[in-house]
């Protein structure tokens, strides 16, 4: 694993995760400000929210801390740590021998999905940290959020919205999750090229006919990317959650010329706070449930 981030004004690398989003001081920050209780970390987006969840359970552990994870939607049920159609005193029992538990009720397909608002809150109260998948991507690398997505907890200290590199270079409606809320965002926000491509093929073309050969045509590009997590994440969520930290983090940045262009991006996007990662698959985390 490999993460970037900005210290003191340079974009820098380093082997943990939880070095590059500062958790120590966001953690001491927010509790001095809230008093006692988990640090609560809600992420949205997609290419590799269960793999950041991982690696930054792995590293909590391995500081000693009670990690808890749950899904505000859908995630792939874990092979181990699990606690399914549970309650509180399970929760407890897992967090005290093994120091992290993954909590949800059993769904089709493999899947787990929310434990529901009382007993998140039970089991909030016996972790030092709490990690919760607040947002589904079927397992694409770019989504843009409808109408009630993503579903952050109240108690959420930091939000933070991922987006994978691989998108780059793609079509978008092979890519992209939420394609028709993306064109939406697009259209108002997105560059003129992008505009203009969509006007130059025909003012005789059916409505129907023209989005779909647009949807086709549209090869994701950096500024792109950029308008969609802006847009679609940045600031939406800054609005519906002003005491709280939101974070960009472009995922997948598995070689320093990937690495270098999220760091371009979001200078671009005037955010010193937002980092990258790269070989999060392959990370030792990634069997660790």
């Amino acid at each position: 694993m490999r993460a970037y981030f900005y210290q003191c004004g340079i974009w820098t690398g380093t082997d943990s995760l939880w070095h590059g989003l500062g958790l120590n001081g966001r953690i001491k920050q927010a509790r001095s400000g809230k008093g006692p209780g988990p640090f609560v970390v809600s992420l949205a987006g997609a290419g590799g929210k269960t793999s950041t969840i991982r690696r930054l359970a792995w590293e909590a552990v391995g500081r000693g801390l009670k990690v808890l994870v749950v899904t505000t939607t859908h995630m792939a049920r874990p092979g181990a740590f699990g606690v399914f159609d549970g309650n509180a005193e399970e929760i407890r029992t897992v967090l005290e021998r093994r120091g992290l538990a993954v909590a949800g009720r059993t769904a089709e397909k493999g899947k787990i999905t929310f434990t529901g608002w009382e007993l998140y809150k039970e089991a909030c109260s016996l972790a030092d940290l709490v990690l919760v998948e607040a947002d589904g991507s079927r397992r694409l690398p770019l989504k843009v959020p409808r109408a009630g997505e993503p579903v952050i907890p109240d108690n959420t200290d930091m939000i933070l919205c991922l987006n994978g590199l691989t998108s780059l270079g793609k079509r978008a409606e092979d890519c992209c999750l939420r394609l028709e809320v993306a064109v939406d965002l697009m259209k108002r926000y997105g560059r003129k090229m992008y505009e203009d491509s969509r006007e130059q093929r025909g003012s005789g073309t059916d409505a129907l006919e023209l989005n779909a050969k647009h949807k086709t045509d549209w090869i994701i590009q950096k500024e792109d990317m950029m308008t969609l997590m802006k847009h679609g994440y940045l600031l939406p969520l800054r609005a519906a959650h002003p005491g709280t930290e939101v974070l960009p983090v472009f995922n997948q940045a598995d070689t320093p010329q990937e690495a270098a262009l999220a760091g371009e991006m979001l200078d671009c996007m005037g955010e010193t706070s937002g980092i990258a990662c790269g070989h999060l698959d392959k990370d030792g985390a990634a069997r660790l449930f």
